[in-house]
Order: structure tokens, then C-alpha cells, then sequence
């Protein structure tokens, strides 16, 4: 069996032949049978391999007969699909790598290639820069216009681009409010990597009912962030955003709509599982539906239906990771994740004194009552703190705490006795990698920084702890477990912070703070009232890690 191929290299197999058999003209209900086969497989939560290995019949999939199941088990079996050879040996080559290009379907293609004998990228640009193609029908100055920007983007097309969650949530909640704000919507959310809480993510997938589909997907295509629209039928689309973020929409029955929310949700692994536990009992799970041995609806309108199924908790969807959740749920083990009523402050500005007004206003909106501030420079920290002073002293239902910057000594143990003259609630503490550092000496580093902190009487919030980067390597990676468990023992505190510029611990790290005892510090690092809404990404991050209220210290009413 070749174990290598994926469902995506099934799919793209019948996308191909289904191409192929348009351009030689071949009977159109057997293209669209392989597109419609293309889009059961891709789409599928587990490996048609593995569902093969276990025997099941691949008939009962939506839109798969014998003889398309007979096709894919070859593909699996041998990595080849012999009709697939056979066309392509009677297709001139030249056609197949023009039809990667979006906007030319088999048909247009064809009619270049007769036309004009166009065989490479390279001629199809020279041929629409020269306005050549405006003889054929369609082919006016916007198609051109578009067919340029395609080949554009192919030629610079590199690793899939994926957005930090806090550069997607302003998009992705003014999309989610333009579904819901239509009349026939009675359902919108939106799933995938998104709804759980990824730290990035590569695209955005929405699920909704509505009264009528294709008028929610209108709706949908004139978002007004929408650039293009790839995809439009009567009950998906798919939007570019002027951004470049992909949306895709599926508008289903809502006696489908849970079980099509948890599909589309993932993660795939934890789906996989769901779908294996379905078999064991012999039922069959797929995004219409959970069904028993005879086709009967056991759950699919509602999300917590599925798991309940299961004889499961319903599992929030951060913790959808397989990371323990499938063995929590049946034993009803799974955390109570910490919610946003539960904070009382943030442990961090960074803000200007005259920016405090408004920042103290805005988190009060939200439940606040305490902020901690950054003072810049040691040297003046003094004078901040005695602004800070003044405010709490008219402020008698608002705190501010007094942070100080502490970056931690490439040779040597810090000296704390400026620092604790002034005072400070908290010290934020950050140990720059040297250059080719060893995790042992960057270890040492923050272990000794701990401990001249208890000879001083102070705490530390542990600040970039791990040297994340986004879209860059990592620094040297410090023992987290030893920091951990002398950070708690000392009292100290870990920054969890989802700013691109200043990442804290991520999910996995957040646990294994936890498991030690070493007590959560949520952060927003805001500058200014707006940023405030950043400490809402450090809760997703730390609900990620399974954190309940009671490992954020941002819930004491006075840290």
C-alpha cells in the first residue's frame, strides 16, 4: 500500500482528470462525478488509507459509487490512477500546466491552446499584454486584468502565510457580525483554527443556516473587506479579503449544523478520534450527521449532542488538540477554563501617564480594577511611581501597580538594591539571549536573577521567557520545568502576552507553568485604551493550556 498518499493527493488526482475530460469534451455528469468525488475526499476528517486498512465500504460516502471507490482504492494501494495516465498520454502537456492558472477553466484553455498555440506561462502573459486573447469571447481588458494578477501570484506564491490570531480577530469578528446581521441567519460561528484559539492562523472557515442559502452567501460575498470572490454556489463561497486571509463559508441544514461546526472546528486528530470511536460502536460520523447502524440521526443539530453521544463532557473547543481531552471527557475530568468574567486587572501597560485617564476608564468598562504600569528607565521610575501614587490616592476603586523594568545581566547576578528601593509591586523581568547562548548558561541566568530577587524582597513576572518570534526562529530555549519550579516556589509569576512583538508562554508552556505551580500573569501590553482588548488573546492562550481561574493570578481582587 503507498502509505504516502494523502487525501489531498486523491483529490487532486480527480480534480485533474475531471479537467482533462472537460477540455476532450467527455460526457459532463462524469466530470462533475469526480469533481463531486474530489470534494468528499478532500474534505474528509481521517485518511481514506486508514479508512481502507479497517475495510470499511467507501460507498456510503456522499457521491462515491463502486467504481469511484474501486479508483481510489488503486490510488491508495499503488500511488497511480491508470485512466488518469491514459488521458494525460493523449493531452498535450502544455495544457495541464495552464490549467493551474485560476480563472482559465478546461474550456478556455483549450480555446488558447487551438487558437494560439500558447504553451507556457510565459506566452500566455505575452499574449494578454499584447491584448492577443480579446478576440476570443470573454476574454475582455478586466479578464486580462485578472488572468495577469494570477500568473503574478503564482510566480510568488511561497509557504502558506499564516496571520497572528490578534492581526485576524478585528476581520474576523466584523465578518462573523455581517453574517449574523442579515435577516435569514439564524446561525453563524466561525470554526477551525480560529475557534480554537491557535495562536495563528492560515485561514478563516465559517459554518451558518440560514432561510435561504444563497442569499446568505450574496450577504456574505459583499463584506466590504471582501477582494475577490473565488467561490460562489448555493451554499459555500469562498472570499479573498483585501488582506489576502482566505474565508470560506458552508451554509448547511441546521439539523446538521453541530456536528458540521465540530467538523470544520477540528482539530483534525481530535475529529479522527471522534470518527474511530463512531466505528467502534458502528455507527458512522461525517459533517452531516452522527448515525447508527441503520442510518438513524443519533446527533447533528447540536455540537454538545455529538459528544454527549459519546457519553462524553463537551469539550471546549481550545482544548481540541489531542492533548488529553479524549480521555478527560468520558471521566468528566476536563478543566473549568478560566472565563473573562473571572479577571479582575491586567499586569501590564505600557503606557504614558497621560494616556492613563482613558486606559483606567476602559478597563473599568470591562471589570477591571487594577493595571499594572511599566516605568521606563530605572532613573525615572522614581517620578513615575509618585504619579502613580497620586492617581490611586483619587482613584480609591482603581489600582495601579507599580512595575518595574528588569533585564537580567548577560555575566553576573543583578543588582536589586536601586530597583527595590523604589518600591515597586513587581519587577518585569527579561533575560536577552547572547549570541550562540547555551540553554544551560540562559537557564543559570534566570535561576540567579530568582534568587537575588528573594534576597531583595522582590517578584518577578517572567517576561518573554521562552524567546518566541513570529515568523522567526527561536533564541536559546531555557530549561522551562527547572525556571518553573523555582519560580514558584519564589513566588514569581509567568507572562502569558499574545503581542506579535512580545509573545509570553505559549499554550503548551502555559501547561506545563501550571503543573508546577507557577501562577499565570495575563498581559496585554497596551500603550493605549484600545489595546487593552489584547488581554483577551493572553486568556485565549492560557484557556489553550487548560488554565482554569485559579492559575491566573489576574483574578485576585489585589495581587
Amino acid at each position: 500500500m503507498a502509505s504516502h498518499v494523502t487525501n489531498s493527493d486523491i483529490a487532486a488526482m480527480f480534480r485533474k482528470l475531471a479537467d482533462l475530460l472537460d477540455i476532450e469534451g467527455a460526457n459532463p455528469f462524469r466530470v462533475r462525478a469526480y469533481r463531486q468525488a474530489a470534494l468528499v475526499i478532500d474534505t474528509l476528517p481521517e485518511p481514506v488509507s486508514e479508512m481502507i486498512a479497517r475495510g470499511e465500504d467507501l460507498t456510503k460516502l456522499p457521491w462515491i459509487g463502486r467504481d469511484l471507490a474501486e479508483k481510489i482504492r488503486t490510488i491508495v494501494e499503488t500511488g497511480d490512477l491508470p485512466i488518469l495516465d491514459e488521458v494525460m498520454r493523449r493531452t498535450p502537456p502544455v495544457l495541464t500546466d495552464l490549467l493551474q492558472v485560476p480563472g482559465l477553466g478546461p474550456r478556455r484553455v483549450e480555446q488558447i491552446y487551438e487558437n494560439f498555440g500558447i504553451e507556457t506561462l510565459d506566452d500566455l502573459e505575452a499574449a494578454l499584454r499584447a491584448g492577443k486573447l480579446r478576440a476570443l469571447p470573454g476574454f475582455g481588458p478586466k479578464t486580462e486584468a485578472k488572468l495577469l494578477h494570477e500568473i503574478e501570484k503564482l510566480r510568488q506564491k511561497g509557504p502558506e502565510k499564516r496571520w497572528p490570531i490578534s492581526e485576524a480577530r478585528p476581520v474576523a469578528e466584523a465578518l462573523l457580525a455581517h453574517l449574523r446581521a442579515h435577516p435569514g441567519t439564524e446561525f453563524a460561528e466561525i470554526a477551525g483554527s480560529y475557534r480554537r484559539r491557535k495562536e495563528t492562523v492560515g485561514d478563516l472557515d465559517m459554518v451558518a443556516v440560514a432561510q435561504s442559502g444563497p442569499a446568505l452567501i450574496r450577504h456574505f460575498t459583499e463584506f466590504p473587506e471582501c477582494g475577490e470572490v473565488t467561490l460562489r454556489g448555493i451554499t459555500r463561497s469562498t472570499i479573498i479579503l483585501k488582506s489576502g486571509l482566505h474565508v470560506d463559508l458552508r451554509v448547511v441544514p441546521a439539523e446538521s449544523c453541530g456536528t458540521t461546526l465540530a467538523y470544520f472546528t477540528g482539530a483534525r486528530n481530535h475529529t479522527i478520534a471522534l470518527r474511530k470511536l463512531a466505528v467502534e460502536k458502528g455507527w458512522k460520523l461525517n459533517e452531516y450527521g452522527l448515525f447508527d447502524e441503520k442510518g438513524n440521526v443519533i446527533a447533528g443539530r447540536k455540537e454538545s449532542d455529538l459528544y454527549a453521544a459519546f457519553a462524553m463532557a463537551w469539550i471546549p473547543p481550545e482544548l481540541r488538540e489531542m492533548r488529553g481531552e479524549m480521555e478527560a471527557a468520558p471521566r468528566h475530568a476536563l478543566p473549568a477554563l478560566a472565563e473573562e468574567s473571572d479577571l479582575c486587572g491586567d499586569f501590564l501597560w505600557c503606557a504614558g501617564l497621560d494616556a492613563l485617564a482613558a486606559m483606567i476608564e476602559a478597563a473599568r468598562a470591562r471589570g477591571l480594577s487594577w493595571a499594572g504600569v511599566l516605568a521606563g528607565r530605572v532613573e525615572k521610575a522614581h517620578e513615575t511611581f509618585r504619579q502613580i501614587e497620586r492617581i490611586n490616592g483619587s482613584s480609591p476603586d482603581f489600582r495601579l501597580l507599580k512595575i518595574a523594568p528588569l533585564e537580567i545581566p548577560a555575566q553576573g547576578t543583578p543588582d536589586l538594591a536601586t530597583i527595590a528601593a523604589l518600591a515597586p509591586d513587581f519587577l518585569l523581568a527579561e533575560a536577552p539571549p547572547r549570541p550562540r547562548e547555551s540553554s544551560e548558561s540562559l537557564t543559570t541566568r534566570w535561576l540567579d536573577a530568582m534568587e537575588a530577587a528573594r534576597r531583595a524582597g522582590q517578584r518577578l513576572i517572567l517576561a518573554r521567557l521562552t524567546n518566541r518570534r513570529f515568523d522567526a526562529p527561536r533564541g536559546p530555549l531555557p530549561d522551562l520545568a527547572r525556571i518553573a519550579a523555582a519560580a514558584s516556589a519564589g513566588g514569581h509569576l509567568a507572562e502569558v502576552c499574545q503581542r506579535p512583538d512580545a509573545l509570553g508562554l505559549d499554550d503548551a508552556e502555559c501547561r506545563l507553568a501550571q503543573e508546577a505551580g507557577l501562577r499565570l500573569a495575563l498581559t496585554s501590553r497596551a500603550a493605549k485604551a484600545a489595546e487593552i482588548e489584547n488581554l483577551t488573546l493572553a486568556l485565549w492562550q492560557a484557556r489553550r493550556g487548560w488554565a482554569e481561574a485559579g492559575d491566573l493570578a489576574n483574578v485576585a481582587s489585589a495581587p
